[in-house]
């Protein structure tokens, strides 16, 4: 190990622990690590951060029967560069607050540029502000008298940068140690806050605000079509935006309360869209694609000019939309950025766009697919079982390492009705292999997308690598739709979830020991890797995970949040994951992931168990067909469900979707529990008129008014039904 990776313990004597303690602790907000009392005659205290966020801690001892003389020099300083004005500031409060106060630095330059307080034992520290762009004026005259030479000021330019990179390095802190989602895990090495959690946002003091944003009601249009739609909401926050005036409540004007807007071409003054928008609200327009220049391969930019009825203030968006030629033979996938379902086309759809809601499995080339030992006969025979289970999806992991292997098994999978995702992760640093293979499987009539990077928040991959294999298969074959695996809870998921238009989440919890972890290390928000980062070991880990994620998009301002797939357990193994999920477990993880949003379900690995391939048979022919297809990609939903009260309300989860005529309501329920939950169950459900059919479960729902009722709840039991609607 290096000296540049060492963890600096600094070391004092003392004659009073005590009012050294006030000053590091009470005024420099210090925490006390630990301490001991008459070891070899010593007492001592240690003194740092409690997340481990520095690479330092103080060390004060006193030895018992031995007098320590005063601090040397006034020259003697420790000096804390804080990031930025707010923490230079509020650091200085609290000093005052302590009731110390700033004294005369013995090198003036130092007062230039922060300010100096004094210990009981007269060493002195200094807080000043690390980034450039924040030093006190003072200061930086003060560096440039300081390096009269180009040379030294050219020097100090250099040494600042080089910090400022140090500490806001693209994926975390102490990128040579060994870390999961930023964090350490192996014993031995001091925690510490990993850093890259998504901010709560804090309140503009001029809200409300409003953030006007609009986006194609597609991901790509196509020059057959011959009209375009828009989505514009315009909500106010607290935190996104500009201001909103304050509406008359009392005037007339149909226009109060709304936004007054046109969309054009950037660069052009004919609108393609005029209307308004009432606040709070999102809504969809239409325009004819005509207006647009011809199709192109590239996005076309589009802007939004808004304003309330007097005129002022204005508002203003940017987004574009990919108007593409069309294609003769293969494949053209698209996401529905108004209710985040998929649409595929094919040659088997007639060239025409059909709902489709992906369920499969990775599936390994070792043991299943067989392409690279060339047994081309047995992956065709397991091939068709899989796609008789029901299920419609696969990520094959395959490379052109043996392509026209390859070709034939990817063909054969579209034969049966199998659509693939394909597998870019293992080489998706090189832009070469990117190409080569992008080029080579783009004209398929099976594929679907492309998976371009596994787990990069947890690998801790570069931000720039991430982007880079996305922008370049969108330019590649803007036809198809790129996704991302994120692994981490918490770990820069704007950074990483721009590397995709689909995010896949795998939350593995099941068999975990969600506090310790095989390196014999704890697992909590800063520290440790138990198989399933701040995961609880339990079912509603998955759509906690969904949910947490659209959170961050909220508080991101990332609209229309991102089409989302769940990817569940289906394994055990790894001295993580102590055993399979049950098939009840597995059955309700994956419809608790479509209660919370995801628009497909891509499970790791396959081969799984028999029993497990059949659990996910059975599932995928109900949610990738009629008619409950037709409420998750194309419905209205999910909406939750408040149930109760009632005893184990806490673990009874319950959503509805509406269906896009208006006139069915499909109510999933589940029991995300071990144990029943015994009495009746009342699931609220408005509108609804009659029982149609149940879909999924075996339980005698009844409707009594406008309640959906069950005398008992079993544990791990899941229900759909469907409703009539008036």
């Amino acid at each position: 190990m290096t000296m540049a990776g060492a963890h600096i313990r600094i070391a004092r004597p003392t004659n009073d622990i005590e009012k050294l303690l006030s000053f590091y602790r009470d005024g420099l907000g210090f925490k006390v690590l630990g301490s001991f009392t008459n070891h070899e005659g010593f007492d001592g205290v240690m003194l740092g951060h409690g997340g481990g966020t520095s690479g330092y801690h103080l060390e004060f001892t006193l030895k018992r029967g031995h007098t320590v003389p005063r601090c040397p020099t006034q020259d003697n300083l420790l000096i804390f560069y804080l990031p930025d004005e707010k923490a230079y500031t509020e650091a200085l409060a609290q000093m005052k607050s302590a009731g110390y106060e700033s004294v005369e630095s013995f090198n003036p330059y130092w007062d230039r540029c922060g300010k100096t307080f004094e210990d009981a034992d007269g060493y002195r520290v200094n807080v000043t502000i690390l980034s450039f762009l924040f030093l006190l004026p003072s200061c930086v005259a003060a560096v440039i008298k300081m390096a009269s030479s180009f040379s030294l000021w050219l020097t100090f330019l250099t040494a600042l940068t080089l910090v400022m990179t140090v500490t806001s390095q693209q994926t975390g802190f102490h990128p040579d140690w060994p870390r999961w989602c930023g964090k350490v895990y192996e014993a031995g090495y001091p925690n510490f806050n990993p850093g890259g959690q998504t901010p709560l946002p804090i309140p503009n003091p001029l809200a409300p605000l409003l953030n006007v944003q609009f986006k194609p009601r597609y991901s790509l249009y196509l020059s057959t079509e011959t009209h375009a739609g828009i989505i514009v909401t315009a909500p106010l926050t607290s935190h996104l935006g500009k201001p909103w005036p304050p509406t008359n409540s009392s005037s007339t004007s149909p226009r109060s309360n709304h936004l007054i807007f046109s969309i054009h071409l950037v660069n052009s003054s004919y609108p393609l869209i005029q209307s308004t928008i009432k606040i709070n609200t999102t809504s969809l327009f239409s325009f004819p694609l005509s207006l647009l220049p011809g199709p192109s391969l590239s996005p076309i930019q589009l802007v939004l000019y808004g304003a309330p009825e007097n005129g002022t203030p204005t508002y203003t968006a940017f987004a574009s939309i990919l108007y593409l030629p069309d294609k003769k033979s293969g494949s053209i996938t698209r996401i529905d950025n108004l209710k985040g379902g998929l649409y595929f086309l094919n040659s088997a759809t007639n060239k025409t766009f059909e709902p489709f809601f992906p369920y499969g499995f990775y599936a390994s080339d070792d043991n299943f697919l067989r392409i690279s030992e060339g047994n081309i006969s047995d992956a065709k025979r397991d091939i068709k079982k899989y796609a008789k289970l029901g299920l419609n999806a696969m990520i094959p992991l395959i490379t052109t390492g043996h392509k026209g292997k390859a070709e034939e098994v990817l063909g054969y999978m579209t034969e049966v009705g199998i659509k693939y995702m394909y597998n870019l992760r293992e080489n998706f640093r090189n832009m070469s292999y990117v190409k080569e293979n992008v080029e080579w499987v783009k004209e398929q009539e099976g594929i679907w997308g492309y998976w371009t990077v596994d787990e990069p928040d947890g690998w801790q991959d570069s931000f720039e690598d991430v982007m880079s294999v996305k922008e370049v298969v969108e330019r590649l074959d803007p036809y198809h739709v790129v996704a991302v695996t994120l692994n981490c809870q918490n770990y820069y998921f704007k950074e990483y979830s721009a590397g995709g238009h689909i995010i896949m989440t795998d939350p593995y919890p099941i068999g975990i020991n969600a506090t310790y972890s095989k390196w014999g290390t704890p697992c909590n928000v800063t520290y440790g890797d138990c198989g399933c980062d701040n995961c609880l070991g339990i079912v509603q880990d998955v759509p906690d995970r969904l949910d947490t994620f659209t959170q961050y998009e909220k508080w991101l301002g990332i609209w229309p949040p991102k089409t989302k797939l769940h990817n569940p357990q289906s394994f055990h193994g790894q001295d993580y994951w102590l055993r399979d999920p049950s098939p009840e477990e597995e059955e309700v993880m994956n419809v608790l992931g479509v209660m919370h949003g995801s628009k497909g379900v891509i499970s790791w690995l396959w081969p799984a168990s028999d029993v497990l391939g059949k659990t996910h048979g059975d599932l995928a022919k109900i949610l990738t067909g009629q008619p409950v297809l037709g409420f998750l990609i194309g419905g209205d939903g999910p909406e939750r469900i408040e149930v109760g009260p009632m005893e184990g309300i806490e673990v009874i989860d319950a959503a509805y979707w509406v269906s896009e005529d208006g006139k069915e309501m499909l109510v999933s329920v589940v029991n995300g529990g071990y144990v029943d939950v015994k009495g009746r169950v009342e699931v609220p459900v408005v509108n609804a008129t009659g029982i149609e059919r149940t879909v999924l479960g075996n339980l005698e729902w009844k409707l009594e008014g406008d309640k959906l009722v069950v005398d008992k709840l079993p544990a791990l039991a899941t229900s759909m039904v469907i409703l009539s609607v008036n």
